[in-house]
């Protein structure tokens, strides 16, 4: 149960994420892998570069891609934090997040202050995330 319960958590925060990005950025990423390892959660979001990130990257402007892919990060980042708090119902400690802009790929380790208990989750062991 405990791991069903946790593996839905962990599609749920992948579906949301994915939401996060299309509302935001209006970018569908390619790949979202989530895992949830006592007070950690561990992801990685493939194809998270925009069209005009890649045209500047293309173009040598590197700099300013690097710059607009940290407005973009900074952005994104604290609604993914709160999305992890209210689907795990835990406080995040520690976000640690970097984006390589040449494979289009973001990573973040995600650190909470304690551990998530499987009744502190907020979804059910029943929930179709189709």
């Amino acid at each position: 149960m405990k791991q069903t319960n946790l593996a839905n958590a962990e599609e749920l925060i992948c579906e949301q994420i994915q939401h996060i990005y299309v509302q935001q950025l209006e970018q569908e990423l390619s790949q979202i892998s989530c895992r949830i390892f006592d007070r950690i959660l561990i992801f990685v979001l493939e194809g998270v570069i925009t069209p005009p990130e890649n045209l500047l990257n293309q173009n040598n402007h590197l700099r300013l891609v690097s710059q607009v892919r940290s407005v973009f990060d900074r952005m994104i980042q604290p609604k993914i934090q709160d999305l992890i708090e209210q689907t795990l119902n835990v406080t995040v400690i520690d976000f640690l997040c970097d984006t390589t802009i040449d494979t289009s790929r973001t990573g973040a380790i995600v650190i909470f202050e304690f551990q998530c208990r499987r009744s502190d989750l907020n979804i059910s062991d029943d929930s179709n995330y189709n």
